[in-house]
């Protein structure tokens, strides 16, 4: 799966609005992200074959430490802790780690109907492959793509509010625990929401008490 696994951070938000889009967007692609270190690294393997599957030419013959359930488990845990470690110092992160993890795991469970036979069990090139080949269906690979990614993108529009048509706007930590807002005017058609071309956040029910407005 590509563009499906950012319907899991979409809808992420409406759980935890505190995490950076951002951070959830890279949390569910770290799996691949990982692969393709470990392929320039010479340690996993791929090539291109033409006609492999009737949606895209990756042989992805060895990919044990990316891809595989264990490893994918493992690497959630990790990704989970280190996001827990940084942000405890304003703020708890046990929730936000927990989405955390399981955002990078999610790439492995979107994966696994899309892949033909080559994500691993365990962290082995002699153990037991799964996929369920959606690959070899194209028009159902598309479907199932879409469903994903406008499926999450339904649940973030559903719990957010637009703020602005043309200011950027986003929370950063201050001392004490509290929350200053940065403005930027102007800075909004880089950065606005592709789906309504505004900035969005969190419902007022879902938001930290109120920030200190910074302007620049």
């Amino acid at each position: 799966m590509f563009i499906g696994h950012y319907g899991v951070s979409l809808a992420a938000k409406k759980y935890e609005s505190r995490i950076s889009l951002g951070i959830l967007f890279l949390a569910v692609q770290f799996l691949d992200i990982l692969f393709a270190i470990l392929v320039l690294l010479n340690i996993e393997h791929m090539r291109i074959v033409p006609g492999f599957t009737k949606f895209n030419p990756y042989d992805l013959y060895y990919m044990p430490y990316s891809h595989s359930l264990l490893g994918a488990l493992l690497w959630s845990v990790l990704v989970a802790l280190i996001y827990w470690w940084v942000v405890r110092p304003w703020d708890s992160g046990s929730k936000g780690a927990a989405i955390i993890g399981f955002a990078v795991f999610s790439h492995f469970l979107l994966d696994l109907p899309m892949h033909v036979h080559d994500m691993p069990l365990l962290m082995s090139e002699s153990s037991t492959k799964f996929g369920l080949g959606l690959w070899n269906h194209r028009n159902l690979s598309l479907l199932a793509e879409a469903v994903c990614f406008f499926g999450g993108a339904f649940l973030y529009l559903r719990s957010t509010q637009a703020v602005s048509k043309f200011a950027f706007s986003y929370s950063i930590p201050a001392s004490a625990g509290k929350f200053a807002r940065l403005r930027l005017p102007g800075a909004g058609q880089l950065f606005s929401s592709r789906f309504t071309g505004r900035v969005r956040r969190q419902s007022t029910r879902d938001q930290e008490p109120k920030p200190l407005n910074l302007r620049c």
